[in-house]
């Protein structure tokens, strides 16, 4: 009998104890891939928008977040760009567009890669991964039909295999970093030709739910707001 997949749960005081004990280069790595994951969606809705400069800073903080983890000198190092994945991420969107329900919380993820690029606080890095973990959640929120948020809703919103799919890649990635000594080009290699996968399945997730909402025209939900934090800086 084939020993059942234990099921994970998202915690992230948890995910913050583990990064702390990493090294900057290790924490980075674990941050370029999560933005791995999310770049393809702001990037998508980014260019259908007409927004290329948008576009084109998701690709270029996920990039600069790779290089980093080999070379910490060769990270983000312009305070301009968070403010404007900031922006982006608090940008008046269309709501009649469904997959603009989905894009802040990815845009969220690149905003607090950027942040921890230029700040190094693990908080930031933790958050990458919990933006992810928001806009899945949303997802399965608006396929289940859940509205009542009971014990019984929660667990079955966790036990989702979207939901389960992200906390497993999650997990990897924390395994990986914990026994590896030293960043290195293969490592980086496996991890984000993992992300990139995964990328690709998360943004037809968030189209094939957007089509199914245009066809159905369910009313509006209330949604997570974009990070709080402070006000970008003005430097």
């Amino acid at each position: 009998m084939s020993r059942e997949t234990p099921q994970l749960n998202f915690d992230e005081e948890r995910l913050r104890e583990r990064l702390s004990k990493l090294t900057f280069g290790h924490q980075l790595t674990f941050v370029a891939s999560c933005c791995e994951r999310a770049m393809p969606t702001c990037a998508e809705y980014a260019d259908g928008a007409d927004m290329q400069d948008q576009a084109q800073l998701a690709s270029d903080v996920t990039e600069l977040a790779w290089r980093g983890s080999l070379e910490p000198e060769a990270r983000l190092q312009e305070r301009s760009v968070a403010n404007e994945l900031w922006r982006f991420a608090r940008m008046d969107n269309d709501w009649a567009k469904p997959m603009t329900r989905y894009v802040p919380d990815c845009v969220s993820v690149l905003y607090f890669a950027a942040d921890f690029q230029l700040t190094g606080t693990v908080a930031s890095a933790s958050e990458t991964a919990r933006w992810i973990y928001n806009a899945l959640d949303a997802l399965v929120l608006n396929r289940s039909g859940i509205t009542s948020g009971t014990g019984e809703e929660s667990r079955a919103l966790t036990a989702d295999p979207t939901i389960q799919r992200e906390l497993r890649k999650q997990e990897r990635d924390l395994v990986k970093l914990e026994a590896a000594e030293h960043i290195d080009a293969p490592l980086l290699q496996v991890m984000r030709a993992d992300s990139a996968r995964l990328g690709r399945m998360m943004l037809e997730e968030f189209e094939a739910d957007a089509q199914t909402r245009l066809r159905s025209g369910p009313p509006p939900r209330i949604w997570p707001d974009p990070p709080e934090g402070d006000k970008p800086s003005d430097l």
